[in-house]
């Protein structure tokens, strides 16, 4: 920082998905990935209980596997990097996470599935 001014790095650091401040440490800097890495993982466990709605909803354990719905996630996911301003490498990574979360989603459902049919037995 020269004269009260953020470096081009600590601009970009706090303009990247909407984060704000400066990342002037490393451990302010792990601070605040923490946080978010919480944030993630409350979504991740909110999304999962929604997949256990989505088995119970569906009914058919044929309906689980849709390949359209799969198809269409992932597009809305990389449409949302790139609108988010992801460079192209970044929108790549995002898309491999959301193949093996969906992958995971689909998992979970199916087990989810299963036990509620053996419960209703």
């Amino acid at each position: 920082m020269a004269d009260g001014i953020p470096s081009r790095r600590t601009r970009a650091c706090a303009s990247r998905g909407q984060v704000t401040g400066s990342c002037a440490t490393m451990p302010e800097l792990r601070h605040r990935i923490d946080r978010l890495d919480e944030e993630i993982v409350a979504r991740l466990v909110a999304r999962f209980g929604l997949m256990e709605e989505a088995a119970r909803i569906k009914g058919d354990r044929a309906r689980i596997h849709d390949q359209a719905r799969i198809r269409e996630v992932l597009a809305h996911v990389c449409d949302r990097a790139k609108s988010a301003g992801a460079p192209p490498e970044v929108e790549e990574a995002i898309a491999e996470i959301y193949r093996a979360l969906v992958r995971h989603s689909i998992r979970y459902e199916f087990m989810v599935f299963d036990r509620d049919l053996q419960e209703d037995e």
